[in-house]
């Protein structure tokens, strides 16, 4: 599902207007117009949400960045430095919860930034078979 598909889906689910919404996240009634839309009219070009913008529509949808990002296909649509940002979001609540495991997580994902899709489907392919055999389970 795109951005501008789920904010709409969120929206209608509520009975919201857009500029409800748009009060509700903080962010102008046009920008979220654009962003259902998927583009900027005046330039064509598709609409490119920064972090403290995904942030907002994240918070006003009661959604964390990890939810929204599962939930849209925001990749497709955010630029490098914002999906860096995104890919290490709140690194001190991961080395809380994980520990020792933070640091290893930190490089993978300092690795994943740099792929194009390609390379994306063929890391989580690995994962999948690095996670389906028992020696490499968490507790063996």
């Amino acid at each position: 599902m795109k951005l501008g598909e789920l904010i709409n889906q969120y929206r209608t689910e509520r009975g919201l207007s857009q500029r409800q919404f748009a009060n509700l996240s903080g962010l102008s009634n046009g920008y979220i117009s654009m962003l259902e839309r998927g583009f900027n009219p005046n330039t064509g070009k598709p609409i490119a949400p920064t972090f403290p913008q995904l942030q907002k529509l994240a918070q006003s949808m009661g959604m964390t960045i990890p939810e929204l990002i599962a939930a849209a296909d925001v990749f497709d649509i955010v630029d490098f430095d914002t999906a860096s940002l995104l890919l290490t979001e709140d690194m001190n609540a991961l080395e809380s919860e994980y520990g020792y495991y933070a640091p290893h997580i930190k490089r993978i994902q300092a690795s994943l930034i740099k792929l194009n899709e390609k390379g994306l489907v063929a890391v989580a392919e690995y994962i999948e078979y690095l996670a389906s055999k028992p020696e490499y389970q968490y507790g063996e």
